[in-house]
């Protein structure tokens, strides 16, 4: 039994000091793509990695994150983890919100996929 709770321990303080870690990146997915659910989450994170930084993500400052549920969190959690083994946005690292009008970098880019209502886009070199 002792065993058995040390190791629960170790596991919930390695899950704790994980979801720390990108607590930055989480934040964001969840900015961005709340109400997209599980796969628009996961195409929003992919985006994230694929960019390889957070400038520009408004998500990340969303007024939302102060307000949104600890399911919500979980979620975001998942999908980050998620989209590390998939590939839904086909290398893209641009994405931007169909209810919105198109973003100033749409035309350096190739729209890759449409995933709930984010377009995404890889960026071609000019």
């Amino acid at each position: 039994m002792k065993h058995i709770i040390i190791v629960f321990v170790i596991i919930s303080l390695t899950t704790y000091a994980y979801a720390n870690s990108y607590q930055k990146e989480i934040g964001c997915v969840l900015g961005e793509a709340e109400d997209q659910g599980i796969e628009g989450m996961t195409a929003v994170a992919e985006a994230i990695r694929n960019r390889g930084h957070l400038r520009g993500v408004y998500g990340c400052r969303s007024p939302r994150l102060q307000k949104a549920s600890a399911a919500s969190w979980e979620k975001a959690a998942w999908a980050w983890e998620r989209s590390a083994f998939t590939n839904l946005v086909k290398g893209a690292d641009h994405w931007h919100s169909d209810r919105e009008p198109p973003a100033w970098w749409e035309k350096y880019g190739k729209l890759t996929v449409k995933v709930g209502n984010h377009k995404f886009y890889k960026e071609v070199y000019r």
